[in-house]
């Protein structure tokens, strides 16, 4: 029966993306055949170039969870690093593709690069594809808004603070993940108590700030402020999420938490005073829920 496989990086799961997938599983349905997702865990950069690794979009748990929501039967995250890299293109199409993963269909972005020292292009993959009888596609660039969609037009985005747009160019809105810990309770003490979230030091966060998000806790949403960044007026922290959640007041430590940013409020402020920074939340709660009552219109 064999396989239909997606092959890249898929970091921040993006319309392109979900495109290259949907083509996958077109073949996929049409030859009742198991589809796939052949990811390198980690990113080959963090291998090759650990001195300057790369600043992911999301958390490998996320995606794997994003690319099965489009519908992948499977994500095979390929962890065997160095291993793998240093395979020849011909040797990675044989052994990998071929051998373990019976491969009948291979699609690929247009700038996919594979095997040692990245010798591999997509032209490398449908000429060797061919030699072995695979059905090989390649996808090319994918634009909205008038310009290629892409991981790196999102880590701009992102730079930016404009979420708004990368959630619109992505399969899913812009997602964190983390495990609620205690804080100094300052949050609680000027009456706007924040779930604390450290960040992954290999995510790319987005510009510091404030911004109107949702917050699943326990298995519910709710509608939510969140600063990203480090406490300027009370504290210098790590970077973290730090989230009031409208309508909820519990302590959750040790909770896993998901944070999806929406739109952005206000940049980081470092405020003259407590008093200042509590007028200004209620400022922002206030916003925040203005926004929702006109997005539930």
């Amino acid at each position: 029966m064999g396989t239909a496989i997606a092959l890249g990086n898929f970091d921040g799961v993006h319309n392109a993306h979900r495109q290259l997938i949907e083509k996958m599983l077109a073949f996929a349905r049409k030859r009742k055949t198991e589809s796939i997702v052949y990811v390198f865990e980690p990113h080959p950069r963090f291998l090759l170039c650990p001195s300057a690794p790369p600043a992911l979009l999301m958390e490998t748990d996320l995606k794997v969870r994003r690319l099965i929501e489009i519908g992948a039967d499977r994500v095979v995250l390929e962890k065997r690093g160095l291993d793998v890299l240093s395979l020849t293109p011909r040797e990675f199409v044989e052994k990998i593709l071929v051998e373990e993963l019976g491969a009948v269909y291979v699609t690929a972005g247009f700038n996919y690069r594979f095997g040692k020292n990245a010798k591999g292009d997509a032209e490398t993959l449908k000429t060797l594809c061919k030699e072995y009888g695979i059905t090989c596609e390649i996808m090319e660039s994918v634009c909205e808004a008038g310009a290629p969609v892409s991981s790196t037009r999102l880590r701009t985005l992102l730079a930016e603070g404009d979420v708004k747009t990368v959630n619109a160019l992505s399969f899913a809105p812009y997602t964190l993940l983390g495990t609620v810990q205690e804080g100094k309770k300052l949050g609680r003490s000027i009456g706007f108590p924040t779930l604390n979230v450290p960040l992954s030091e290999n995510l790319l966060l987005p510009k510091k700030g404030v911004y109107i998000s949702e917050t699943r806790i326990l298995n519910k949403v709710y509608k939510s402020v969140t600063n990203i960044g480090q406490n300027p007026t009370v504290e210098k922290a790590l970077p973290r999420a730090e989230s009031y959640l409208l309508g909820f007041d519990a302590e959750v430590y040790g909770e896993k938490a998901e944070i999806t940013l929406l739109d952005f409020l206000r940049p980081e402020t470092k405020f003259d005073s407590v008093e200042a920074l509590r007028r200004q939340i209620e400022k922002d709660t206030e916003e925040t829920r203005l926004y929702f009552e006109r997005k539930d219109m």
